[in-house]
């Protein structure tokens, strides 16, 4: 099992740079977040994951997103303590982008949303239109 303690979160960036090219994306959702960039959507990633492997991921496959929210890994002096911040899942999800709205004043909706079920219902019922993901396809998720 591989430690992250006495590590930097640029470690983490640089594993998710390194891992980026390992990965299948999701071709559905890829597809989408590149159309809807071109239409002027703002793409922000909320993900369990821990945040600075993502952005890693993100800048080497050079995904237009603009921000990504994560799980936290907790630093001392810039280095990992071992500890992981609260995870960013469920309700957690909400709660970071929430917070990051009312504290950064910003004005916005959530056009869309993808997410896996169940753990992603509270994300996607931010947005007016909601999909999961499950196995590689892309479905439109009704909340009955």
């Amino acid at each position: 099992m591989l430690s992250l303690n006495n590590k930097s979160n640029e470690l983490v960036f640089e594993a998710g740079v390194n891992t980026a090219e390992k990965l299948t994306p999701i071709k559905p959702v890829i597809d989408r977040m590149m159309h809807l960039h071109a239409q002027g959507v703002e793409i922000w990633i909320i993900t369990a994951s821990p945040q600075y492997f993502i952005e890693g991921i993100v800048n080497k496959l050079q995904w237009p997103v603009e921000r990504v929210i994560g799980t936290l890994l907790k630093e001392d002096d810039n280095v990992l303590n071992g500890l992981i911040g609260t995870e960013c899942q469920i309700e957690e999800k909400v709660a970071r982008f929430n917070t990051l709205i009312a504290s950064e004043k910003l004005t916005c909706s959530v056009e869309e949303a993808y997410g896996n079920l169940p753990v992603d219902i509270p994300m996607l019922e931010l947005a007016e239109k909601k999909f999961y993901v499950k196995k590689g396809q892309l479905s439109p998720f009704i909340n009955n």
